[in-house]
């Protein structure tokens, strides 16, 4: 399938989200709204970016025995027409960014997509997930109480019920699927849930076949809005001609420690610039070397990595942290562009996913948004229909 990622060291700063809010995921309605998909190239010179659009299944493999004139109005392949070098900043790049739907393409089908970044030599850059949604049928989902042993007080578990009353579906029970993820994991789906009765207007899954995420904690997160002065959770900046250096303040394991309820984005970020209110942050905004230091008096057994948006939460190399001994700290220098981040600290336990719990811990209290999508696949159709769409923001039990 394919997942989101940055295939280029030289792409920072990859931002890909709905022109509603800067912190919103890359979610559409059928013919209306734009997405906005924004990056810095740090390679050194102005170079040719396109993008395509590809439909995928449900399960986000390209819908097989169809034209791209079936789901997309317009070309195949546009050229990205708006970029811009950097201004005054100790690093140079170039920032690179598109929106669509617009005057050249519109797309016809909801669905799975896929936005394709490629150079002029078709070297793929970034790939990134989107969903397109037809709303005509209602998702219900209910917190309850989660069943599996040990995970009362760990997890966050949900039913689910679908209003088919404005559809008419021959067979719900073959053609309707509903799949979830937590905050921004969208490769930490569920598996795929289908439904057991109907119960007049409801279709109803079976009550025990729960989507049940960790709660995890509140997501760690610093101030990096201006480098004048440090901003929340930053202790020491420092700025010459040729580098800029941030100094996080020290984090703490936070496994055995109980939940601590505090405002965050979920594991967003966003650029900004305080420094220069009245400039473009995507082209003003600094690239620092920025610091961050967990206190572990040994270590985990594991490879640990920082993990956020900013990376998509994978085992990428460049957030790979390195343990010091004899300090009983885990240490990361890594540029990130000016903006306010939420991260946490995951293990690479050998296991498909790297585990946050590990490091970071898990409550029931999290404040976290769940994203639930049901797909719809008549008999005999080509493709996988996306027709109900939504999000439900947990901050409470029951």
């Amino acid at each position: 399938p394919i997942v989101d990622s940055i295939h280029a060291d030289y792409i920072q700063g990859v931002r890909f989200y709905n022109t509603e809010s800067e912190i919103t995921m890359p979610v559409l309605n059928l013919g209306s709204g734009r997405l906005v998909c924004t990056f810095d190239d740090h390679f050194g010179e102005f170079i040719d970016y396109y993008y395509t659009i590809k439909h995928c299944d449900k399960n986000w493999n390209f819908t097989k025995n169809i034209e791209v004139s079936d789901y997309l109005e317009g070309p195949e392949e546009l050229q990205i027409e708006r970029f811009a070098a950097s201004v005054n900043t100790v690093r140079d790049y170039v920032n690179y960014e598109f929106v669509f739907p617009n005057q050249d393409i519109q797309l016809r089908w909801s669905g799975n997509y896929i936005l394709v970044v490629y150079d002029d030599e078709g070297s793929i850059v970034i790939t990134r997930r989107f969903y397109v949604v037809d709303n005509t049928l209602p998702i219900l989902v209910q917190n309850t109480r989660p069943f599996g042993a040990g995970t009362f007080n760990t997890h966050q578990a949900y039913n689910v019920r679908l209003n088919i009353e404005e559809m008419n579906i021959r067979n719900p029970m073959q053609e309707l699927y509903v799949q979830a993820f937590q905050n921004r994991l969208n490769e930490c789906l569920t598996p795929f849930m289908q439904p057991s009765f109907i119960q007049g207007k409801y279709v109803i899954f079976n009550p025990m076949e729960q989507v049940i995420f960790p709660g995890y904690k509140e997501y760690r997160f610093f101030d990096l809005r201006t480098v004048l002065q440090p901003g929340e959770n930053v202790n020491a900046i420092e700025i010459s001609r040729t580098r800029a250096t941030v100094l996080l303040d020290l984090d703490k394991r936070r496994e055995e420690k109980s939940h601590f309820s505090t405002k965050e984005s979920n594991g967003a970020f966003i650029i900004r610039n305080f420094d220069l209110p009245r400039s473009n942050a995507k082209i003003s905004s600094e690239y620092p070397d920025v610091i961050f230091t967990l206190k572990s008096d040994f270590p985990v057994n594991g490879d640990v990595y920082l993990v956020g948006e900013f990376n998509d939460f994978k085992r990428d190399p460049r957030f790979l942290m390195e343990y010091i001994p004899n300090q009983g700290v885990y240490n990361l220098e890594v540029p990130l562009k000016q903006g306010f981040y939420n991260y946490m600290y995951a293990v690479d336990t050998g296991e498909k996913d790297l585990d946050i719990t590990v490091l970071e811990g898990s409550s029931f209290e999290t404040e976290n948004e769940y994203y639930f999508f049901c797909y719809y696949r008549p008999v005999g159709t080509d493709y996988d229909q996306l027709v109900g769409h939504i999000i439900y923001h947990q901050n409470s039990r029951f």
